[in-house]
Order: structure tokens, then C-alpha cells, then sequence
């Protein structure tokens, strides 16, 4: 499932215009395999382009590994990112097919999977490859918004 980073924007702007503040606020994130969490925001802009990176666990995590636990409007903040994020009119569900690539740019996207099954069989089992590419023009990203592309910090 992909979700447009634009579509939710302008869904809370529209709907929700007073939790925009906490969007672009830094929060704790949990990056797993790093030995402290960091602070990070929701949204970024800058070069006038709007990044985003979301994963509700990581922020839950990064706040739960700082003792600094999540204000009210925080949570209320976190649930409605995530029920724009979960409204089936906001999403483009697709089927990757048996030699498809898709390539997403993770700081303009929110994409998801649903859940499968598996063969027993391990010559009948899915294959799928991740990768994550560092483009040389890639789009550059606010110093508060540290861009990791899926790679631990301590493995860099």
C-alpha cells in the first residue's frame, strides 16, 4: 500500500489544522540497532520540498527508551496521522508480480504491506529484495531530519 505524503497534508490542513504543529515538531525515534534514539520530526521542508518519515512504534519506542512519555495531544496527534494514513480513499493498494520493482522514495511516501502466508515449501516461498539507493541528486533534507535510508547509524 502507498500513501502520498501531499494527500496527508493536505488532509490535516483541511481537517486538523491544530495538531500541524506537531508534525514539525522533533519527537524521539527509536532507530533500531543505534544505542539511543534521536530526535526527529514528522514533517521536514527545506530547499521548499516536504520530507516525511513515519513509524508510530519508532516514536513510542524513541520516547518510551528517553522516559519522556507522550503528552495527550501527542497521542491524539499519532492517531490521527494514522487514521488518514489507514482510510482506504488515501491509499493505492497494489500487487507486486512474480519480476516487478517498484521504487519508492521513502521521504515522499508512506508505503506498508499487508500481511501473507507463506509456502512450507522453501522453493515456493516469496523472494523479495530491499534495497535502499543513495542517489547522488538526491533531494537534501533538514539537519533535524537526519536521513538514514533504512541503514543503522552504527553500521554507516
Amino acid at each position: 500500500m502507498t500513501r502520498y505524503l501531499a494527500q496527508h497534508l493536505d488532509e490535516i490542513l483541511k481537517n486538523h489544522r491544530e495538531y500541524l504543529g506537531y508534525y514539525y515538531h522533533p519527537a524521539w525515534v527509536d532507530h533500531l540497532g543505534e544505542p539511543e534514539p534521536s530526535l526527529s520530526p514528522i514533517f521536514s521542508v527545506y530547499d521548499g520540498k516536504l520530507a516525511t518519515r513515519y513509524l508510530r512504534h519508532y516514536i513510542e519506542l524513541g520516547h518510551e527508551r528517553r522516559n519522556t512519555p507522550l503528552s495527550q495531544v501527542q497521542i491524539e496527534a499519532l492517531d490521527i496521522f494514522d487514521a488518514i494514513t489507514h482510510d482506504p480513499a488515501m491509499r493505492l493498494d497494489m500487487m507486486l508480480e512474480p519480476g516487478d520493482i517498484q521504487f519508492c522514495n521513502n521521504y515522499t511516501i508512506l508505503h506498508s504491506r499487508t500481511a501473507f502466508v507463506d509456502f512450507d515449501d522453501v522453493e515456493k516461498r516469496r523472494k523479495l529484495l530491499r534495497l535502499w539507493l543513495k542517489m547522488p541528486n538526491a533531494r537534501r533534507l533538514a539537519r533535524d531530519f537526519p536521513g538514514r535510508n533504512g541503514i543503522p547509524k552504527s553500521s554507516i
